[in-house]
Order: C-alpha cells, then sequence, then structure tokens
C-alpha cells in the first residue's frame, strides 16, 4: 500500500500485506489487503483510494470498502479509469497528456514498484532458506 499526500509519495505511512487467504489471484488478494487495511482506523480516512486494475478488481474489491470512501480502478490497457456510478461501472478515458492522468499514473505506477519490490525481496528471502 503507498500513499500521496497532496499529490506527493508518503513513504512513513507505506504498508507491506503478506497474503492470507486462500484465493491469491490479483482481484481477491486485493481485496484482502483493502479489508485489512480498513480493519487499522489509527490509519485515517483516505480522500480517494486508487486500485491498480481495471473492473475485475474494481468489482471484487468495492464490497470491503467503504461507500463513502471515492474509488477509482486504473487500467493500463489505454490508461482507463473505472468507478461506479449510480451502481454501474463506468469508464473515463482522459487525453495521455493529462496532467490529472499522470498524476494517477505516477500514484499508481509507485504502488506498483512498492509491491514488486516487496515480492521479490521475499522471494530471494524463500530460497536463501
Amino acid at each position: 500500500m503507498s500513499v500521496f499526500i497532496n499529490g506527493t509519495p508518503e513513504p512513513s505511512l507505506y504498508r507491506h500485506f503478506n497474503i492470507k487467504g486462500e484465493k491469491r489471484s490479483d482481484p481477491h488478494a486485493m481485496k484482502e489487503i483493502i479489508s485489512r487495511r480498513f480493519d487499522h482506523l489509527e490509519w485515517g480516512r483516505p480522500d480517494l483510494l486508487i486500485l491498480d486494475g481495471g473492473v475485475p478488481q474494481l468489482s471484487i474489491a468495492s464490497s470491503v470498502i467503504p461507500p463513502n470512501i471515492p474509488t477509482i480502478a486504473l487500467a493500463k490497457k489505454r490508461e482507463t479509469i473505472y468507478f461506479y456510478d449510480n451502481n454501474k461501472v463506468t469508464s473515463l478515458n482522459l487525453n495521455l497528456e493529462d496532467p490529472v492522468l499522470n498524476l494517477l499514473r505516477n500514484i499508481r505506477d509507485e504502488a506498483h514498484r512498492f509491491a514488486t519490490t516487496f515480492h521479490i525481496k521475499k522471494r530471494q528471502g524463500s530460497f536463501l532458506a
């Protein structure tokens, strides 16, 4: 989990999660992480939750996200933004040069980098043990 405040990364608030559930697909892992994140009231309420993925991630994770927290999913294919509007998944494609899209990309890419680094370190540790 990465955290941005006013468009700037806040690494001291980043968190790692080890997946414990039986289902280990990306969407189910994301659902577990989000569920566990909201178990920590002391971490505060996010102004916006950005999911790395598309409709599958948004659909599965939305069941554990409090309804008053705006949530979007950013899919790499054409950098499409998905969100719920009146209980229906809606998509939005901003201009690829749009500064808002660039900020969302940076946030998504930082979360992906953080998760990938953690995964690589875990795998290296398991080979050494």
